[in-house]
């Protein structure tokens, strides 16, 4: 007696052979068949009406068996209204390539997850049209460095995926997101991208000239108050607000941001440069530092040029 496993891997192998090799299926494909009105239909039924239809294999999730479709007068029913009425029903149609021939598989909404699993075919963002019922891998690289915020807004629509496949992944590095779901879905956030990666517009750069400050101290005080943070892949990921630049040689800091954020650039940079009796704490004041220590410091000059004496006089006394 076959084992369940080895009865549905025959299954497959006998739907692959007899069914030629099919073509997507056109959603206005139209099926034509009596409704008795007020009498359900199995939803396994009408799925076999249209695997002899469109002479394409479809296989069925033994959990859908008593399923039931109502529908009150369909004597004209497209392919694409079809999956529509059992997307209702909680029945999702998946399509695959296996050993070179496409076929559909029909699972209940709630098993989905489970079935579905990597690898999922890599497919570029401008081929989704044509992976139409296939669950796919896309990666869309960021133009405009903006990805965090892109992530976080993806993220926030993809979380309503009630199939509860689709994924998105931020790589930080190249700035690049990828997505995993249906190739109909990943098309619809791969347009929200499209729509969003922009480039930055009411970003300015202003130059501020320090008269009394360092501006290598002044950005050491700065950056730290331009930082903001996001969660992605469960991990708090720093980045700047705003983008600061110290010029040494002519004693500048250059500021790149939105106004709100120049207005508060200049706004401490006002308050920092100001000038002040104490050095900068890169330099090292005698005054300020303890008696003790510089006569530490002394005896320690002695001893070394005492051990530098000695040293040479014995090199010179071994020649």
């Amino acid at each position: 007696m076959l084992s369940a496993r080895r009865a549905g891997v025959l299954t497959l192998a006998l739907t692959l052979v007899l069914f030629p090799r099919m073509a997507s299926a056109q959603d206005d494909t139209a099926l034509d068949f009596k409704v008795d009105p007020g009498t359900p239909i199995d939803a396994d039924k009408l799925l076999r009406l249209w695997s002899d239809k469109l002479q394409v294999p479809i296989l069925v999730d033994p959990q859908m068996t008593g399923t039931k479709v109502h529908l009150e007068s369909a004597p004209h029913l497209t392919w694409g209204a079809c999956k529509a009425v059992l997307d209702f029903y909680d029945v999702v149609l998946e399509e695959r390539d296996i050993f070179g021939a496409r076929i559909l598989l029909a699972h209940l909404r709630r098993n989905l997850p489970a079935k579905a699993a990597p690898p999922f075919p890599v497919v570029p963002p401008e081929e989704l049209a044509s992976h139409k019922g296939q669950i796919v891998t896309t990666i869309i690289p960021v133009k405009n460095g903006s990805g965090n915020d892109l992530f976080a807004t993806v993220r926030g629509l993809l979380v309503r995926d009630v199939n509860r496949i689709g994924n998105i992944l931020y790589v930080r590095g190249p700035d690049t997101l990828i997505i995993v779901d249906l190739a109909e879905n990943v098309d619809y956030y791969a347009s929200i991208i499209r729509a969003l990666d922009q480039p930055e517009r009411g970003a300015r750069t202003r130059v501020f000239h320090l008269e009394h400050a360092s501006c290598e101290d002044a950005i050491r005080v700065l950056e730290p108050l331009f930082v903001g943070e996001d969660l992605v892949n469960n991990t708090v990921v720093a980045h700047s607000t705003a983008k600061l630049v110290a010029d040494p040689r002519t004693n500048q800091l250059l500021v790149r941001g939105s106004e709100a954020e120049l207005a508060t650039a200049a706004n401490l940079v006002g308050k920092l440069d100001v000038a002040s009796d104490a050095p900068p704490s890169r330099w090292a004041s005698r005054d300020a530092a303890p008696s003790s220590l510089w006569r530490l410091a002394a005896v320690l000059a002695g001893i070394a040029f005492l051990g530098q004496t000695l040293v040479l006089r014995r090199v010179r006394a071994g020649r």
